[in-house]
């Protein structure tokens, strides 16, 4: 019987040399690996044993069936690939393995993602700017708005938004005038209707309490009369007639307010009060007396530094009456009307100078708070019966 021999040769450049097919021009490195060594001219010897050990464990736990895994060469990661060299059964397996150096596409991995990052960065700044140019269109014309209302709480209605553009935001800057606009006439008209017509009936007015008629009230109404005026302003030129008669409306219509009252009208020298309407205290009749003495102090503080000295004749009388606006749907006038407002008028032209008169019905809602001196029965014009009346010569309470 004849035994037959054979070999496997491999061969390897010696020296360590590079040959020219260990590195092909992609920069695979190639070797062989063969009973668990591995040989490799191209490789770093150093890296020898870590790339057998990779193939053989790859061998070993897979077989053929994933033939490409990542190994690291000196820090460096690599692809490695392997594949079986053909043999016949006699000879031992064998592989060639690559490997491929990963290290320039982490490099271009790198540039790219920076490349990315650099478009992404352009392209959001890009986008913010006109983000931002949008939202300064919007948010500078809000504020000035949000500026301009607080000027229209603190009473600046004549404050102006600008207006940049002719959109919403435009159409808004400018009703924004109009409500302004709006605001001062609607302050003016209630500046003017407050020194036209009483403080008091003129909130009535706006709020919408005080229609075109009247209703039945009890109130006190007061009149004030100056004694001798026409004598007093003879020859007197009419500027200074009417800086005095401001001077003393002026300082008898706070009395009126600081008692409660409310001021109907001035007819002349003459001034008209009502107590109890549009509000009533609940002690009108009280009211009105201590205005009454209140007015006659007043003036004689008055004319202790007055170039001119005026004398006063008061009267009061306290009844039901008609109160509401008089007058037509385009002109009205609130007053009240009635049999003791011109009582009340005809006990002040029946007072002494400086002296308040008052009917009998004021003195018992009065009551034991006054001081109070019947006068001899009075026949005034208009009233058929005779009319009893009383001089307040104070009130118990502040003496």
């Amino acid at each position: 019987m004849k035994r037959q021999w054979g070999a496997h040769i491999v061969g390897l450049p010696s020296g360590g040399a590079v040959s020219e097919g260990a590195v092909d021009s992609n920069g695979v490195l190639s070797g062989i690996w063969l009973d668990k060594n591995f040989y490799s001219p191209v490789i770093p010897k150093s890296a020898l044993e870590a790339v057998a050990q990779k193939v053989t464990y790859e061998l070993s736990s897979k077989g053929e069936e994933s033939n490409h895994r990542t190994v690291d060469i000196n820090g460096v990661p690599h692809r490695l690939f392997y594949t079986a060299i053909p043999a016949g059964n006699s000879f031992p397996l064998a592989y060639q393995v690559c490997l491929f150096s990963m290290q320039g596409l982490l490099v271009e991995q790198k540039d790219l993602r920076m490349k990315i990052g650099g478009l992404g960065l352009i392209a959001m700044a890009g986008a913010l700017v006109p983000i931002w140019l949008l939202s300064h269109g919007l948010t500078v014309p809000i504020q000035q708005i949000v500026l301009g209302t607080n000027e229209i709480r603190r009473g600046n209605f004549h404050y102006k938004v600008p207006i940049r553009s002719m959109d919403e935001v435009g159409e808004l800057a400018a009703s924004f005038h109009e409500m302004a606009d709006g605001l001062a006439l609607s302050k003016r008209y209630q500046s003017v209707l407050s020194q036209v017509a009483d403080r008091e009936v003129a909130e009535a007015l706006m709020k919408g309490d005080v229609v075109l008629g009247g209703e039945l009230r009890e109130v006190s109404v007061l009149f004030c009369d100056i004694r001798g005026f026409t004598a007093l302003t003879q020859g007197m030129p009419p500027v200074e007639v009417i800086a005095l008669l401001n001077q003393h409306m002026s300082a008898l219509t706070a009395v009126v307010y600081e008692c409660n009252g409310v001021v109907d009208k001035f007819v002349g020298d003459l001034i008209m009060a009502i107590f109890g309407a549009p509000k009533s205290y609940g002690n009108d009749a009280s009211n009105a007396a201590r205005c009454a003495l209140r007015m006659v102090e007043e003036r004689r503080q008055l004319n202790l530094s007055s170039v001119h000295p005026i004398d006063v004749g008061i009267g009061v009388a306290t009844g039901t009456v008609v109160v509401g606006c008089m007058g037509s749907n385009d002109r009205l006038n609130y007053t009240v009307l009635g049999e003791r407002v011109n009582l009340a008028s005809r006990l002040c032209g029946a007072a002494k100078p400086m002296e308040c008169v008052i009917d009998e019905i004021t003195r018992e809602r009065l009551g034991v708070l006054s001081e109070c001196t019947p006068l001899l029965p009075l026949r005034l014009k208009g009233f058929s019966e005779i009319i009893q009346a009383y001089r307040l010569a104070g009130k118990r309470s502040e003496v």
